[in-house]
């Protein structure tokens, strides 16, 4: 008889999807943890459920979010700042210098297209990375009743992994 192969994880997933797939796994979860810095590019977001949703990522260090820069989407890249700044100072972050939040809308000078990339980029304590691709945008429709995907890496790097010289966990 051959030798039998270990199994290997798919390449996909789907996600939880209420009263269709409710054994799969929530990207809240994906998301949990001692996050050190997190960087979310995801083209819409739900800032109050976003808040609610991902505090192991609101409460971070470092928080940057990458979101639509079209024209009409700049007051809500703007109300996103704001929400996900109050949430952070509720965790006691953003006063005295204590915590980075940066929100990025990138500008797309093209009649057509947008920045719709999906996926977070998580740094634990521990100095552990993980990759997470998805295909949700980050609003509690999308998560909870629309059929989505995912790609998780597995944690990576070394533990006890210190910031760059620059200051950042990200550069």
């Amino acid at each position: 008889a051959a030798p039998s192969r270990p199994l290997q994880p798919p390449a996909f997933e789907l996600l939880r999807v209420e009263g269709v797939h409710p054994s799969g796994r929530r990207l809240q979860d994906l998301c949990s943890g001692s996050v050190r810095a997190a960087l979310v590019s995801n083209y819409m977001t739900d800032a109050p459920w976003f808040a609610q949703e991902f505090p192991d990522l609101v409460s971070s260090e470092e928080l940057i979010v990458c979101h639509d820069g079209k024209s009409g989407m700049r007051r809500e890249a703007e109300a996103l700042w704001g929400e996900l700044k109050r949430a952070r100072l509720r965790h006691g972050l953003g006063s005295g210098g204590r915590g980075r939040l940066v929100v990025h809308a990138p500008d797309l000078p093209i009649p057509y297209g947008t920045h719709h990339s999906k996926f977070f980029v998580l740094v634990y304590t521990d100095g552990r990375l993980r990759l997470i691709i998805h295909s949700a945008n980050l609003l509690h429709g999308d998560c909870t009743h629309k059929t989505q995907g995912e790609r998780t890496e597995p944690l990576l790097g070394a533990k006890n992994q210190n910031k760059t010289e620059r200051g950042s966990h990200f550069c």
